[in-house]
Parts: structure tokens; C-alpha cells; sequence
């Protein structure tokens, strides 16, 4: 990863010196990269440390070569440039609880599934719904994400291939069945609770397209990890850390900018996906918008 980063930034500044531009847009994932599989190389307090035997932080040395990166661009697009500089989430040395968290749904939708199987009350008008075994043999499951939330889709019929909630008093009743739980998801030895909120898309996110992704967003609480659980209809669920990912997303994004007409100091909230409009708008000429120190996600 350390030697990804003076190619690219090689390139970009042979593109930079090569034309004239009205806006470059450059991505480095290296510290996103490094910081998901190597965490536990840069805390000294992670879990998994013993586990970590290099003489260096690697963390730290990937974020010295991008630091000589960006002194490198900013040179190369010179002194009338304006730059800036963001991260649309912090990365730390926890694990998160995501595994947990889909140990939870997991064992969730096969609990329901038995439920509906038996008339279980909660969940009696899907009772009767025939089917070939292993046809539409789920209600709930999650999606992969690269965020600090975990997706859950709900087997909606008429979207998903052999959906089986076919109606909006169904789809009410099994979407509050799964925010119950994962709300009351609770860490037995701290009393710490992993899921901070669940977001429903339809209201966050209004239009025809607002669950092409996912339906619900669990938010995690990244205060401290959790790898072991109580929720009340699954049991006690365990999900020891990962050594695939030893560190993971946490909320703190920021942007910073040498031109305060695009990110300012106010301090006002700038959700990210207002950070393209105020950029758009400075090379348009029309100034931005709302400007801010700090990106929330």
C-alpha cells in the first residue's frame, strides 16, 4: 500500500502538468485500505495486537506517504489552485459490529421464519402462504455495505424473487419486529447497546428508488466494541473480533480547503453529499452554498 501511493500520485501529476483543468478529482484508498487490515498494528490497545509482529506502524507510514503526496499535487496544480482535502468517515482499531450485528439478523429471520411456520401470532397472516420448500425461505438478511451501518433487506413480494410480505400491514409488522431487536441488542457485561438507531429508507430517503438498496440501516455505536450480546428473541449471540479486518469505520468525517468560499470555518454542519454542490458551485463561478469544516455522514 505504501508503494501505491507515489505511482499515483505520479500520474496525476503527469495529467495535472499535462492540460489545463477546471477540476481534478483524486482518490487515495490507501489509508482506507491499510486502516481496515491493519489496525491492530497502529493501537497498541487492540485486541489483537499480539498478532501484529512488524517493527512499524503501518498506519502511520502509509498516512507519511500520502502527506508527501499531497504536498507533491498541490505543487503540480500551483498557487491559484483551489484544493481540498476530505475523508467522508474516520477509520479506527476497532472491529465494529458487523458480524455481530449479522449473527443477530441471521438467527432473526430463521426465528421468524419458524414462527410463521407455526401461527406464531406475531406474524399469523403469513401463515398460510404455500410454497416449495426453499422457495422464498426468508424474511429478513443483510446486504454487504462499506459504511458504519449495517443493511437489512426484508423479503418483499413483487421485488424480491419469491417475496413473501405481500402487503403494507405485513411489511409494517416484520420491519418493527427487526428494529425491536437489534435496538435492544445489549452488550451483557457493559450494558453497552451496538446499534445506536435503525434508519428506515423509504423515510430518510423518499422515491421510487429509496430501497433499491436496502429497506433498513442499523447505525452502529462505535463507543466500544462488542463481541458478545444479548437480544431478546435470539439468546446471547458471540462474534469474536476478525483478523481480516482489525479496524474499522467510525463517524468524524472532515474536509479542509485553502479557499474558504468552498469549505469555511464557521463550523456549520455539511452532510457529504452537499460537499460536491459547493465544489460544483466554486468552479461554476457561483460560490458555494454552505461551507464547513467539518463532513458528517
Amino acid at each position: 500500500m505504501i508503494a501505491r501511493v507515489p505511482t499515483r500520485t505520479a500520474l496525476l501529476q503527469g495529467w495535472l502538468l499535462d492540460d489545463a483543468w477546471d477540476l481534478v478529482v483524486a482518490v487515495f484508498a490507501e489509508s482506507h485500505c491499510v486502516a481496515h487490515h491493519c489496525g491492530h498494528g497502529h493501537d497498541p490497545a487492540h485486541s489483537l495486537r499480539d498478532d501484529w509482529s512488524a517493527p512499524f506502524d503501518p498506519v502511520r507510514a502509509v498516512l507519511r506517504a500520502m502527506d508527501r503526496a499531497l504536498g507533491g499535487l498541490i505543487d503540480a496544480a500551483g498557487p491559484d489552485a483551489a484544493v481540498v482535502v476530505f475523508a467522508p468517515l474516520g477509520m479506527d482499531g476497532g472491529t465494529g459490529p458487523g458480524p455481530l450485528i449479522d449473527t443477530v439478523v441471521e438467527r432473526l429471520g430463521r426465528a421468524l421464519m419458524d414462527e410463521r411456520r407455526s401461527g406464531g401470532t406475531r406474524l399469523r397472516r403469513l401463515v398460510n402462504r404455500r410454497r416449495p420448500p426453499g422457495v422464498g425461505d426468508w424474511l429478513v438478511r443483510t446486504t454487504p455495505t462499506d459504511a458504519v451501518s449495517t443493511a437489512i433487506r426484508l423479503n418483499v413480494a413483487g421485488r424480491e424473487h419469491a417475496g413473501v410480505i405481500s402487503s403494507s400491514a405485513e411489511l409494517a409488522e416484520v420491519r418493527q419486529c427487526v428494529v425491536d431487536e437489534l435496538l435492544a441488542i445489549t452488550d451483557p457485561r457493559s450494558g453497552h447497546r451496538p446499534v445506536s438507531r435503525v434508519v428506515r429508507t423509504d423515510l430518510a430517503y423518499p422515491g421510487e428508488r429509496s430501497n433499491a438498496f436496502a429497506d433498513l440501516l442499523a447505525v452502529w455505536d462505535t463507543a466500544q466494541d462488542v463481541s458478545i450480546a444479548d437480544a431478546p428473541t435470539v439468546g446471547r449471540v458471540i462474534a469474536p473480533p476478525t483478523p481480516v479486518r482489525t479496524g474499522n469505520h467510525r463517524a468524524g468525517g472532515w474536509a479542509v480547503s485553502n479557499d474558504r468560499t468552498i469549505v469555511g470555518t464557521e463550523g456549520n454542519a455539511l452532510a457529504l453529499e452537499d460537499l460536491s454542490h459547493a465544489i460544483a458551485g466554486h468552479v461554476a463561478g457561483h460560490g458555494a452554498g454552505r461551507t464547513s469544516t467539518q463532513v458528517s455522514r
